[in-house]
């Protein structure tokens, strides 16, 4: 395996999967919330990688939340 190391900020990942995953979530009526916690936050790591997992993250928890709910 290969990893592509880059620094960058995890907001802009968090940002980008929420997104991705809003359509989703609204469509089971399903409410994400996303904080600025993660907005100083920098890392480095492969970019794919962490928005694979963070996609994963926010698609277990609608999978595993009932309608009319919300995710922090």
């Amino acid at each position: 395996m290969y990893l592509n190391e880059e620094d960058f900020g995890l907001s802009e990942i968090v940002l980008q999967c929420n997104q991705i995953m809003s359509l989703k979530a609204k469509n089971v009526g399903i409410e994400i919330n996303i904080s600025n916690q993660a907005k100083d936050i920098l890392v480095n790591a492969d970019r794919r990688y962490i928005t694979q997992i963070i996609l994963n993250l926010m698609s277990n928890s609608l999978k595993y939340t009932h309608k009319g709910g919300e995710i922090n």
